[in-house]
């Protein structure tokens, strides 16, 4: 039997990280579902992977991440979602096609395990998407060394973070369907235990708090913030700038846990490396900042007798002020020649010097083309353009159109009535979108 898992990591710990900075005993002592985690978005899907295997070398924006999923967690994100897939025998972690690259399963889940071998005090829970059998699940699990690591829930409440950790059952692994293999507790089926939001909106305005995915036993909640590209499905790194600003993501999970009455447990990000996710977890946390502990050391009381005199002294270097004459000694004669201590003129103010206006930075270039999908003739409008050169290729590398494109030049017409339908790659500078072809 096929079945379509999903899964979703999630760590957590006291250890130095950027992760959840659990202090004491402050979440430690919580259920695992009264925590909040921050989750990466197909994480495998990183441009630290070199685009993982891919035929041509894509742009950053034609992923879900920026960071590898060992880069990932030790950044502090507590949650991975994977669509895994049984290809000829080799399980694969892609999305849609092998064409936009994919990545060996083991080789992923390898970082996992050398995480919770190297952070013994760190939980990681999978949320895994697939179309692979009971079978070959469990034996990626097993070939990856990951059994010693799951966790088995038990009937009724969830364990506390240092319940699980005391046992080592420190990887929580959740699937998308119901698996025939009852008896193996350690595979939570997601839709379950989670409820979720939609993870394929197009569009920031049509993000929304509607739970698309009701789970039976809602005790566990996902808030899928990030919007995907139209024709890719992959993340969309400028959108992604913006919602992944805390004054963002707090509008959306402050509203959707009172929509759903429920607090977010899993905030999940595309490009997690991007803005403040990790700040809106600790929010969701209690977990304040602490102003940090001042380190500095305290300077050493140094006796003015055993201090030489050279020249004249520095205007004050420690907070101790210069040795005054004793008050309660009779000045028998005027010493005048010690009036020149007055010369504290060194602690004057001066006049700030006013720096030189920087130059305004440029703004960056930008295009938008239309239609996409396109039939005939492709419009690209530039924003802001610079001198640079214009490519369009197709998946397997092969280049269907280059120009060099001036700097006044913001309108571009492209005929593509010679393409054959697919999906092409459009490249201005350094800047790449996804063009689908359709030729009815």
């Amino acid at each position: 039997m096929r079945l379509g898992l999903l899964v979703t990591i999630i760590v957590l710990g006291s250890v130095p990280l950027r992760a959840q900075r659990i202090e004491g005993s402050k979440l430690l002592t919580r259920y695992y579902n009264q925590v909040s985690f921050l989750v990466a978005h197909r994480a495998y899907s990183a441009y630290d992977y070199g685009i993982y295997q891919s035929p041509i070398t894509l742009s950053r924006d034609i992923t879900s991440q920026q960071l590898s999923v060992g880069a990932q967690l030790r950044m502090g994100v507590r949650g991975l979602t994977l669509d895994l897939h049984n290809s000829f025998g080799v399980k694969l972690f892609y999305f849609k096609d092998k064409s936009y690259g994919y990545k060996v399963a083991r080789e992923v889940l390898a970082e996992v395990r050398q995480f919770l071998i190297d952070y013994p005090k760190e939980i990681i829970t999978l949320f895994l998407h697939a179309d692979i059998t009971d079978e070959a699940f469990d034996e990626l699990f097993t070939e990856s060394n990951l059994l010693e690591f799951v966790y088995e829930k038990p009937k009724g409440k969830w364990n506390t973070l240092q319940e699980m950790i005391d046992k080592n059952q420190r990887l929580v692994v959740f699937t998308d369907k119901y698996h025939a293999q009852k008896h193996l507790n350690w595979k939570l089926t997601k839709h379950e235990w989670v409820s979720s939001t939609s993870a394929s909106q197009t569009a920031i305005e049509r993000l929304s708090c509607g739970v698309v995915i009701s789970a039976k036993t809602p005790e566990l909640f996902m808030l899928n913030h990030f919007v995907v590209n139209e024709t890719t499905g992959f993340g969309s790194k400028s959108s992604a700038t913006v919602l992944n600003q805390l004054d963002w993501i707090r509008k959306q999970a402050l509203e959707c846990s009172k929509v759903n009455k429920s607090r977010v447990n899993f905030l999940t990000l595309d490009f997690v490396n991007i803005g403040n996710g990790l700040q809106m977890v600790d929010e969701l946390n209690g977990v304040e900042k602490k102003a940090p502990v001042d380190t500095k050391p305290t300077p050493p009381v140094v006796d003015p007798k055993e201090t030489p005199e050279v020249g004249p002294k520095p205007p004050v270097v420690t907070p101790t002020p210069p040795v005054k004459e004793p008050k309660n000694e009779t000045p028998t004669q005027p010493q005048k020649p010690q009036e020149p201590k007055s010369p504290v003129v060194t602690e004057t103010p001066t006049v700030p010097t006013k720096k030189p206006v920087e130059p305004a930075p440029q703004p960056a270039m930008s295009f938008t083309m239309y239609p996409n999908p396109c039939n005939g003739l492709l419009q690209l409008k530039i924003s802001n353009p610079k001198s640079t050169n214009l490519q369009i290729y197709s998946l397997s590398g092969r280049i269907m159109h280059q120009e060099q494109v001036s700097k006044p030049r913001e309108h571009l017409a492209i005929d593509l009535r010679h393409f054959s339908t697919g999906f092409y790659v459009v490249q201005l500078g350094e800047l790449t979108q996804m063009l689908k072809v359709v030729f009815h």
